[in-house]
């Protein structure tokens, strides 16, 4: 399984983007500050 990780309000590590958009089939998943 992969693990996707977006960075949070307090996380100081800037290593991961603030969002992501997984595609999963035919449905797009947005995560935003690590909220759904």
């Amino acid at each position: 399984p992969d693990m996707h990780v977006t960075r949070g309000e307090y996380d100081e590590d800037t290593r991961y983007p603030e969002t992501k958009t997984l595609t999963i089939g035919q449905f797009k998943l947005g995560l935003c500050h690590g909220h759904q």
